[in-house]
């Protein structure tokens, strides 16, 4: 049973810096061998519960919980080339003005929702389904996402560790997604894939409030 980040926090109180820091080292390496076994998609290696995904979105927070020990505890935090990236991710998320989250389901139904918090604005989310077969479109409102919750949550889910591009090779059907993130300053940010996830898109999905049952008639 993997324990709360917070539980995990407590357990290192009253050791030294260079106790935390053995303790990073050995997370570092965890979340690298699990990065390393969910890019391969060998699926002919079981995958034990809970799951690699789970295992690795565990060991993020960890790894947040441990370096703030650190520093507390008197210790200096070198971050990595994969975690300076990450971290240039969250903070490019302050300057977040569109999200749009595309599905696309066997070809056919295409589901899209976005908010666009442009000026400065808390959002009305809107969710699209296209059915390319009949060129028909509907459009509705589904309610709102309040910009800074959405940032933190964004970077809670550790966004920043996705890799830009998931496919499972073989499969001609199934589902397509996609993620565009645009910024105030001009640049965009772009993650996709095919019947293959990052490790914490469930969570994303719960972020988005996105609901695959729900369909709209055409």
């Amino acid at each position: 049973m993997m324990i709360s980040p917070e539980s995990y926090y407590m357990g290192l109180e009253g050791k030294t810096a260079e106790e935390i820091l053995t303790e990073l080292n050995g997370l570092r390496r965890e979340i690298s061998e699990l990065k390393a076994a969910l890019r391969s998609n060998d699926f002919t290696v079981p995958d034990i519960k809970p799951s690699r995904g789970v295992r690795l979105s565990m060991a993020l927070d960890y790894f947040d919980m441990a370096k703030k020990a650190l520093l507390e505890a008197g210790g200096e935090y070198v971050p990595t080339e994969d975690e300076q990236r990450a971290l240039a991710f969250n903070a490019r998320l302050d300057k977040l003005t569109v999200i749009e989250f595309t599905v696309s389901r066997h070809f056919l139904i295409t589901k899209t929702l976005s908010a666009d918090f442009s000026g400065g604005k808390t959002s009305v989310k809107i969710i699209s389904v296209t059915n390319p077969l009949y060129g028909n479109e509907r459009r509705k409102k589904v309610g709102e996402i309040e910009r800074e919750r959405l940032i933190s949550e964004l970077k809670s889910i550790h966004m920043g560790d996705w890799d830009s591009a998931y496919n499972l090779p073989g499969i001609m059907d199934g589902e397509d997604w996609s993620v565009t993130l645009k910024f105030s300053d001009g640049s965009d940010e772009c993650f996709h894939g095919s019947n293959a996830y990052p490790f914490s898109f469930t969570r994303f999905c719960g972020v988005m409030g996105y609901d695959e049952d729900d369909e709209m008639e055409f």
